[in-house]
């Protein structure tokens, strides 16, 4: 029988095991738009894990989804501020079927590394439509498709270690990029941890999406 991914094992090891692979990046990245949402809007953070992400957003009302039970236990004893916590124990797809939430952000960090390219896209096309048209998508992520060979070397390693211990069902990072054409238009662009990482902006417009200059100098607040 296939096994679910479970991430209970190795909460307690996956954010100092992150930092002493990547140094702090993977947070760098994540964090590194917030300071561009606005105060009153309503954040979706999906894979929340040990809600460190959460504590980005601290005038805002956040919504935690995490599957992960340890994870959760975590995130509530993270110290969030001001910030208005709803913790939701369960996967994207839980979440949405018991909610009729809408939202005007969402973080999607490290998350569609988890799966394989169409689960990645049904899983997109569920998000999008919660998020609120002029809202932002702040996605972080591994680089889809690098070719440096200590790179490749690090995620296929990644891959294998995650899948024996977690049960992940993917086995190469996803392209997104085709997902953004139809609607939204990108904002901004950094990248981390010598280009194997990368964090974007994206805003959804009524407008089919049009290409635009996207780089590391793009200012963080907008």
């Amino acid at each position: 029988m296939k096994k679910e991914t479970d991430f209970n094992l190795i909460a307690p090891v996956y954010y100092p095991l992150s930092r002493l692979v990547f140094g702090g990046a993977q947070e760098k990245a994540q964090a590194w738009f917030a300071p561009s949402v606005s105060p009153s809007d309503k954040v979706l953070i999906v894979g929340a894990g040990n809600g460190a992400a959460a504590t980005h957003f601290p005038e805002n009302e956040v919504f935690l989804v995490e599957p992960s039970s340890r994870m959760i236990r975590l995130a509530r004893r993270t110290n969030m501020g001001r910030t208005k916590i709803h913790f939701y124990q369960g996967t994207i797809e839980q979440f949405l079927g018991s909610s009729h939430e809408t939202f005007d952000t969402i973080l999607t960090a490290f998350f569609f590394d988890l799966f394989p390219q169409e689960k990645a896209e049904k899983l997109f096309v569920m998000l999008d439509k919660r998020l609120r048209t002029g809202g932002t998508w702040i996605f972080a992520d591994f680089q889809a498709g690098t070719t440096g060979f200590l790179h490749r070397l690090l995620l296929n390693t990644m891959y294998r270690f995650f899948s024996y211990l977690s049960h992940i069902t993917a086995s190469e990072m996803p392209e997104m990029k085709n997902s953004w054409r139809r609607s939204y238009h990108l904002y901004g662009q950094k990248h981390f941890f010598h280009r194997l990482i990368v964090a974007q902006l994206w805003k959804k417009d009524r407008q089919e999406y049009q290409s635009s200059p996207a780089d590391s100098s793009f200012s963080r607040r907008l």
